[in-house]
């Protein structure tokens, strides 16, 4: 499955919710959903184009983590609203927003929430702040090596 089909079932995921919140009289609310997937092929974290030979032992398992120098997983985010998504990034130490969320410059911003899925504008959904991320991951960040 590609990233795009990844995005297009969360976005389409929205649009029944939205059916649910009116069909049951509910009222507004925010939402983040985040997909964890392995990637077909290993990338770099330097940006470096991966050497086919590697490709097959990466993909097989080898070469361990090689300290952080291969993202092997993709988080596919949507959020709609101050909802947030995070991950914890072993190799730098540091914990990252994987979405965009409501923010005033570089910092969330409580007193800004636009939009919202419900009743938010008649029946229609507020998507004004609807954002959609890629971030890649390695092994073992925030998701555990199950995954």
């Amino acid at each position: 499955m590609t990233t795009d089909r990844v995005f297009r079932c969360l976005l389409d995921s929205l649009e029944v919710a939205q059916k649910l919140i009116l069909g049951q009289s509910g009222s507004v609310t925010t939402v983040v959903a985040t997909v964890v997937s392995r990637l077909a092929s290993p990338v770099r974290r330097d940006g470096a184009e991966v050497a086919p030979s590697a490709k097959a032992r990466l993909r097989d398992g080898g070469a361990a983590h090689e300290k952080g120098k291969y993202l092997r997983w993709a988080a596919v985010t949507v959020n709609v609203g101050d909802s947030a998504a995070f991950v914890y990034r072993r190799v730098e130490g540091t914990v990252e927003e994987l979405s965009f969320a409501s923010h005033a410059g570089d910092y969330r911003d409580p007193q800004s929430t636009p939009s919202s899925l419900g009743f938010a504008n008649g029946r229609e959904p507020d998507l004004d702040n609807l954002s959609c991320t890629l971030s890649l991951l390695n092994d073992g960040e925030g998701f555990g090596r199950a995954c």
